[in-house]
């Protein structure tokens, strides 16, 4: 009997064949797909000089041409881009471009989370002295120099609201250093290294004070001093420059805590009140128990 010959089943099923191709072919696809998702992000994805300008407008209160250029030029190179990943974080972009300044504001409705905190109000002197600083603005844009204000300057305005400025200097003294301190901490006014009585106003008071804000204010605290004529009261009542506060908002907070350096405090209606009376001579700015 001759041996039997090796066969080799050279056969392969069909079927399983078939599955096979076809899971290569749908690895080929899903790679292919991951592919196009990372060129599609990619693509999207901001350059370096957009996203150092988010960064900046994320982490400063304003973003002006005259203290970060380089931040400035990439607000305007990726304005709309930069205006998209804000939005997508429920926050506008407010961009003035005469005075060259920009600054972000909480957008959305109640129900949308809340980035920046909303600070304590202003008081009523911080309020009025924000009033001098805009006038002072008024004719000026991003070409023209930048607008100084002096501490006696502030001190003669804000003297006109106060019957005891002439017998009491101290506590006007006082008065006009804690208005000047809160616009301070909110980078509205910066101090001139070479000179302590002098300071620059910020161009981004000029898109948070519109002319028709800064009309109803001057109507507002001119009406006040026509009728109350309260020199007591005006050291420690607080107003918002630009509507109430929201009541609710922060009550568990540590009241010592440092302000979020990312607020816009100032984005509110404008819906103000006279200020009520208040019984005791406290700090304006001082945190409240």
């Amino acid at each position: 009997m001759s041996p039997a010959v090796p066969t080799h089943d050279t056969h392969v099923d069909d079927s399983a064949r078939a599955s096979h191709d076809a899971l290569d072919d749908g690895d080929a696809f899903d790679d292919g797909d991951a592919d196009d998702v990372a060129s599609s992000a990619a693509s999207d994805a901001l350059p370096p000089a957009g996203r150092k300008a988010l960064v900046t407008l994320l982490t400063h209160r304003f973003v002006s041409r005259a203290r970060q250029q380089e931040a400035w030029a990439g607000l305007l190179a990726y304005e709309s881009e930069i205006r998209a990943r804000l939005d997508e974080m429920f926050l506008v972009l407010v961009v003035d471009h005469d005075h060259e300044v920009a600054f972000k504001r909480q957008g959305g409705g109640d129900d949308v989370p809340v980035l920046l905190r909303r600070e304590k109000p202003l008081s009523r002197d911080a309020s009025l002295l924000m009033v001098f600083a805009r006038r002072e603005h008024a004719f000026t844009d991003g070409r023209d120099e930048a607008v100084v204000i002096s501490k006696d300057a502030v001190a003669e305005f804000l003297g006109r609201y106060h019957d005891d400025s002439d017998s009491d200097e101290v506590r006007a003294r006082r008065r006009v250093d804690a208005a000047i301190a809160a616009l301070v901490a909110r980078d509205l006014l910066t101090a001139e290294p070479d000179d302590a009585e002098l300071f620059v106003v910020s161009p981004a008071i000029v898109p948070l004070m519109t002319a028709d804000r800064l009309a109803h204010l001057e109507r507002v605290y001119l009406d006040m001093a026509g009728v109350e004529g309260d020199a007591d009261a005006t050291d420690e009542d607080e107003v918002d420059p630009l509507g109430p506060a929201d009541a609710d908002a922060d009550t568990d907070a540590d009241p010592v805590v440092e302000p979020d350096p990312t607020a816009v405090p100032l984005d509110l209606d404008l819906d103000l009140e006279p200020p009520h009376d208040a019984d005791t001579d406290t700090d304006p700015e001082a945190p409240q128990a």
